[in-house]
């Protein structure tokens, strides 16, 4: 997506490191960046609390630094709100002067004139229902443990 484009600098706002989907999501953006033979900038990797006062801080940071990163990938979609807020603060047009993609797929992103890019639509309903049904399982085990097992919802990626 990003390549077709022409975008080669691309940042990331990432959740803070006590959540282990950050690690992946890292992981996920270093893949990606070397796939595509992107350069990855260290000053385009923040992390955030996840507060709208953090994420607009580390974004500001990234509109402070040297070269503005073309492109950010946010860790959601109040993240990528809270940092086109930043942009909007700073004179500069969301998705048209940095493009943004997230994860969530908020509905009310669509009421927005400049939405996110894209974003990766989790279905946070069956996640819910996955894990109430694991705990009913868990619940109902006549032993004490039960074997680990992979349950996998498949995500969607969102072109706005």
């Amino acid at each position: 997506m990003f390549g077709q484009k022409g975008i080669k600098k691309v940042a990331i706002l990432n959740g803070p490191a006590s959540l282990e989907i950050s690690d992946e999501r890292l992981m996920g953006y270093w893949g990606a960046m070397k796939k595509f033979n992107l350069p990855i900038i260290q000053n385009y990797i923040k992390s955030t609390d996840l507060s709208k006062e953090d994420t607009t801080k580390k974004m500001i940071e990234l509109l402070n630094g040297e070269e503005l990163p073309e492109a950010v990938f946010c860790f959601n979609d109040y993240v990528a709100l809270y940092a086109m807020q930043a942009c909007k603060q700073k004179g500069l047009v969301p998705n048209k002067d940095i493009v943004f993609v997230s994860f969530a797929n908020l509905p009310i992103t669509t009421y927005l004139d400049n939405p996110p890019l894209a974003s990766v639509e989790q279905f946070a309903y069956q996640m819910g229902e996955k894990a109430a049904q694991l705990l009913l399982k868990i619940i109902q085990a006549e032993k004490e443990t039960l074997e680990p097992e992979d349950i996998v919802v498949n995500t969607k990626l969102i072109v706005h």
